[in-house]
C-alpha cells in the first residue's frame, strides 16, 4: 500500500479508520465463483475488477453492495461474464472451499508480493513493468511503470 500510495496519492484516500474493510474473503470467494461460472479467464477479469474498485475506487469488498459494483463492471467489460450466475454460486455453492484450496496450494510458493507472476516452467516475476524504483526508508519509490511489460514477458517465455 505503501508504495502505491506514493506513487499515485489518491488510491486509499476514501477509506478512513471505521470504514477499512474487515476482510477480503468476500472477494476472493466470487473469483472462485466466477470460475466456478466461467473458468479462469473470465474470472481473472472478475480479479481486476475487484482490485481496481478498492485500490482505486475504495469500495469495500467485504460487503455484497460493493462486490455487486465491481461485478456489474466486469460484466461491461466483459460479455461473457453473467453477473447473476456467479452472484447464485457465491451464494449457494461451497466457493471458501476453493479459496482455501488455492491457498493450501499457493502457500509454499516464493511469494514476493503482487502481482507476481508464476510462468508454466517455474520461474516467476515479481511486479513486472514496475522495476524502476529507489527505496526510501524502506519504502519503494516506483519512477516509472511499463504496463506492456507482462504481454513482452509472456512472449519471450512462448519465444515470439
Amino acid at each position: 500500500m505503501a508504495a502505491l500510495a506514493s506513487h499515485e496519492p489518491e488510491l486509499f484516500s476514501h477509506f478512513s479508520g471505521d470504514s477499512w474493510p474487515s476482510t477480503s474473503l468476500p472477494a476472493f470467494e466470487l473469483i472462485a465463483a466466477a470460475r466456478r461460472a466461467h473458468g479462469a479467464r473470465v474470472a481473472e477479469d472478475v480479479d481486476y475488477h475487484l482490485r481496481l474498485a478498492f485500490f482505486r475506487d475504495s469500495v469495500d469488498l467485504s460487503i455484497r453492495a460493493g462486490l455487486e459494483r465491481a461485478l456489474e463492471a466486469a460484466a461491461g467489460t466483459n460479455a461473457a461474464l453473467d453477473a447473476d450466475e456467479v452472484l447464485a454460486i457465491w451464494d449457494s455453492e461451497p466457493v471458501r472451499a476453493d479459496v482455501l484450496d488455492d491457498y493450501r496450494h499457493s502457500k509454499d510458493l516464493p511469494m514476493q508480493g503482487s502481482p507476481q507472476i508464476f510462468w508454466p516452467d517455474g520461474s516467476t516475476t515479481h511486479n513486472p513493468g514496475m522495476t524502476d524504483h529507489e527505496w526510501v526508508r524502506g519504502i519503494p519509490r516506483i519512477r516509472s511503470t511499463d504496463s506492456d511489460a507482462p504481454a513482452r514477458l509472456l512472449m519471450q517465455k512462448l519465444g515470439s
